[in-house]
């Protein structure tokens, strides 16, 4: 008796705690989405998406990460942004140059250009998730 009482203790206490939890994920949706900086992060991250597509480079993972801070899921999205490698060393994102596809583009222009949507999504992105970028 004594340990079937420890157990429906034991399994309601399982209860409260993923009550808890799926209530702590509601609220980090909701507070993620009435940032100021949510809208800002979509529109430069599309932003970028865009550009690269439009100069040849498919970018899914990306993509992903735009996916999940557009649903509010915080958590999975600071994992997808920690598995991009946003650095400055080779082969990481911004090691690439993008190609010239329209006329009234140069190379420096679209280096450029690809340079600024990566740093100004990073950023919104880095404050949105509140990842410290001193810290892995």
């Amino acid at each position: 008796m004594l340990m079937r009482l420890i157990v429906n203790l034991g399994n309601w206490c399982w209860g409260v705690v993923g009550s808890f939890d799926r209530a702590t994920q509601k609220y980090d949706r909701w507070i993620m989405k009435s940032k100021s900086g949510f809208q800002l992060t979509l529109l430069a991250g599309n932003a970028l998406v865009k550009f690269c597509e439009d100069h040849g480079r498919g970018e899914p993972q990306l993509r992903r990460l735009l996916e999940k801070i557009e649903a509010g899921d915080a958590e999975a999205a600071r994992r997808e942004f920690k598995s991009i490698h946003w650095g400055v060393s080779m082969m990481c994102f911004s090691d690439w140059y993008p190609p010239v596809v329209f006329e009234s583009e140069t190379q420096e222009y679209v280096n450029c250009v690809f340079r600024a949507l990566t740093d100004q999504f990073c950023w919104f992105a880095l404050d949105l998730l509140e990842i410290d970028p001193r810290r892995k």
